[in-house]
């Protein structure tokens, strides 16, 4: 069973990510996890308050 988002009709995925805050650039690198049907739309998500990379994208079914 595919998770399906109601607006897009797209699947959704998790995206990894390896970031450091902004606000705090001394601060440990963490992880972190966004779900979002495109990497563009993940990057939106976290793009104000982190400094990241990309670490992977796991498809939810």
């Amino acid at each position: 069973m595919n998770i399906i988002s109601s607006i897009n009709k797209q699947p959704i995925y998790k995206w990894l990510f390896f970031a450091l805050e902004r606000i705090n650039r001394n601060g440990q690198p963490h992880k972190v996890i966004v779900f979002a049907n495109s990497y563009n739309e993940a990057k939106k998500i976290i793009a104000k308050k982190y400094i990241y990379s990309f670490a992977g994208k796991v498809p939810l079914n």
